[in-house]
C-alpha cells in the first residue's frame, strides 16, 4: 500500500483518529475524529489534545501519564466513555495506544447507540421495578382488609413479572434460562419463610 493510499484511508475512515507526540499535541487528525470531537472543543482547535483530554476523559489522562513508557494500549481492559454535550447526550469513547516512544494515537468511536440501548435498558428497569413494588403495596393492603386470596395473586404478579424482567436479562446476555441461577443469599429468605 503507497504512502498515499494510506492517507486516503486515514482521511476517509468512519472512526476517528488522532495521533499525538507525548505531549499530546496533534501530528494528525481525520474528519471522523473533528466531527466527533466538535461538541467538546469550544473555542479550542485540535493543535493540542490535551485540553480537549482534560475535560473530556481526565481517567485516560491519568493513565497516560502512569503507563508513560508503555507501548501498545494505555489502560487496557478499560473502556474511556465520555459524554462531550450533555444537552444532546453525545457520547464518545476514547482509546490510546503507544505506537512507539514518543508518538500515540487516539480512536475516537461513536458511543451513542450503546448509550442509548443502556438508558431504554434503565427506564426499563425502573418500569419494572414500579409494577413490583406497586403490586407488593397492593398485596399487603389486600392482606390488611382481610383479602389473603387477592393478596396472594398480586404477590405471584410481581413475582412472575420479576422473573420475566431476569429471563429477558439472561437471554440477551446469552446466559443461562431464568430459574436456573441459584445464588445462597436469595434462597435463605425463601427458605425462613416457609419454615413452620
Amino acid at each position: 500500500m503507497s504512502y498515499s493510499d494510506l492517507l486516503q484511508f486515514f482521511y476517509q475512515c468512519p472512526v476517528g483518529l488522532v495521533e499525538t507526540d507525548e505531549a499530546a499535541h496533534v501530528t494528525l487528525v481525520n474528519p471522523a475524529a473533528a466531527r466527533l470531537l466538535a461538541p467538546v472543543l469550544g473555542n479550542d482547535d485540535l493543535s493540542d489534545l490535551l485540553p480537549v483530554l482534560e475535560r473530556l476523559s481526565p481517567e485516560l489522562l491519568s493513565a497516560l501519564t502512569r503507563e508513560r513508557t508503555a507501548l501498545g494500549p494505555i489502560g487496557a481492559g478499560r473502556r474511556f466513555t465520555a459524554c462531550t454535550n450533555a444537552e444532546q447526550a453525545t457520547w464518545v469513547e476514547l482509546l490510546a495506544v503507544r505506537v512507539e516512544p514518543g508518538r500515540l494515537m487516539f480512536v475516537v468511536l461513536d458511543a451513542d447507540r450503546e448509550q442509548e440501548l443502556v438508558r431504554r435498558e434503565r427506564v426499563r428497569a425502573l418500569e419494572v421495578n414500579d409494577q413490583i413494588v406497586q403490586s407488593l403495596v397492593a398485596a399487603e393492603t389486600a392482606f390488611g382488609l382481610g383479602r389473603p386470596d387477592r393478596a396472594a395473586e398480586l404477590v405471584s404478579s410481581a413475582s412472575a413479572a420479576g422473573r420475566r424482567w431476569i429471563g429477558e436479562q439472561l437471554a440477551q446476555a446469552g446466559g443461562a434460562a431464568a430459574g436456573v441461577v441459584r445464588r445462597r443469599d436469595a434462597a435463605e429468605p425463601v427458605a425462613e419463610a416457609v419454615e413452620p
